[in-house]
């Protein structure tokens, strides 16, 4: 007992272990797509003060000697107002590399830390998240989930709980039995015939898994099986309304096929 505990707990870990392993890779990398992001801002705003700058032409002194290149503005003169090189320098005074980095920084400042910010609540999500239960408590934990949607409803979920239930316990009549009644109200009967039978497998006196596989196999046309099953689970208890009308609907549906039965030939 102490041995099958200890396997349900392992697989327990094992799941909650995969699981924070894929939200840590989920959280790397949306963090290094935010890290490239920056990067990639960043040259666009090099790549306009370079070719911003690329527009100022070289210094020249008398002689036209190329001196080299000087951002110290200097008073034009009047002789030379309409030259090709002062325009170059007026196109360079009226460069602002202040106000042109003012507007990169007006852009929504969520667009640069959102995904950062998303990072860290996904994170601090995870840390607060409780950790399932391990074990015979992780498995009375799932059937019980399965019970509350079946009662709302939602029999998809119940079947995905009762699942989970059995893969942290097998040999489990009730949540196969349970997982068999969800199976009936989607009207896959031979998936709650299949999990009635294991039910029964466990626990042969199970009367709900009896009366269960017994409106499967009458869903099925198996009649005469459905009638062999809701009669033993009548022995068991004699007294059960629900397995008496049970039996009278399966008889019902005996009557109907041998009257729609063809007569053989009389040869």
């Amino acid at each position: 007992m102490m041995e099958k505990k200890k396997k349900d707990d392992a697989i327990a870990l094992q799941y909650k272990i995969r699981e924070n392993a894929m939200r840590q890779s989920e959280v790397l990398q949306e963090m290094s797509a935010w890290e490239k992001d920056i990067r990639k801002r960043d040259k666009e705003m090099r790549q306009k003060v370079e070719a911003a700058a690329s527009g100022l032409p070289p210094v020249r002194r008398g002689g036209g000697r190329v001196v080299g290149l000087h951002l110290t503005k200097t008073a034009p003169t009047g002789t030379a107002a309409g030259h090709t090189h002062d325009k170059g320098y007026a196109k360079w005074d009226r460069f602002d590399v202040d106000a042109e980095l003012s507007n990169d920084d007006r852009r929504p400042i969520d667009d640069l830390v959102h995904p950062f910010r998303r990072a860290e609540r996904r994170v601090a999500e995870q840390a607060a998240e409780p950790v399932p239960p391990i074990g015979g408590d992780a498995e009375a934990a799932q059937r019980e989930l399965g019970n509350k949607m079946f009662a709302n409803g939602d029999y998809a979920g119940a079947v995905k709980s009762y699942t989970v239930c059995l893969g942290l316990k097998k040999r489990n009549s009730v949540a196969l039995s349970n997982r068999a009644m969800a199976y009936l109200k989607l009207k896959e009967f031979h998936n709650a015939e299949a999990d009635c039978t294991s039910a029964l497998g466990i626990d042969p006196t199970h009367v709900k898994s009896l009366h269960r596989r017994a409106a499967a196999r009458d869903a099925l046309g198996k009649h005469r099986a459905a009638l062999a099953d809701v009669q033993a689970a009548l022995k068991l208890e004699p007294s059960n309304k629900a397995l008496a009308a049970e039996a009278l609907k399966i008889r019902q549906h005996l009557r109907a096929c041998f009257a729609a039965a063809p007569l053989a030939p009389i040869s």
